[in-house]
């Protein structure tokens, strides 16, 4: 289905120190997640931001939202809304708790912001390469 997906992705970026397999499932997951659960002519935005302690990785997209009630279960494994167009994408409920716990073992953390019919925002952050002359 026709999405337009746009990128902010500096090159500049200080390392972090992940397992570069299971970031790519986490991406993936969002990914996946953001593309299935947005419209035909929707738009998904990855951006990526950096600062003296973390890289900040969001994933945006013009979807259908999720209510205030299903946001406190989303990360729940095998959880899935009963809306229709939940319902309508084939799926088990396990990706979000996936990208939760794989998020959590690099030391980062997850967030999501969301409106019902709006869209949603994925974000999470890894540590950076602390060198040991930087903590002197």
């Amino acid at each position: 289905k026709p999405i337009a997906v746009y990128t902010d992705l500096p090159g500049d970026l200080p390392l972090v120190n992940a397992d570069r397999y299971r970031v790519t499932q986490i991406l993936t997951n969002l990914l996946d997640n953001a593309f299935n659960y947005t419209p035909a002519g929707g738009q998904i935005r990855v951006t990526l931001q950096g600062n003296e302690q973390f890289v900040n990785l969001a994933v945006q997209d013009s979807g259908i939202g999720i209510t205030k009630e299903n946001l406190a279960k989303i990360f729940d494994r095998f959880f899935r809304a009963e809306d229709e167009d939940v319902q309508r994408v084939a799926g088990t409920g396990l990706g979000l708790a996936i990208v939760q716990g794989l998020v959590e073992m690099h030391g980062g953390t997850l967030a999501v912001e969301s409106t019902p019919g709006l869209g949603s925002t994925f974000s999470f952050n890894l540590p950076i390469v602390v060198e040991e002359s930087e903590l002197a």
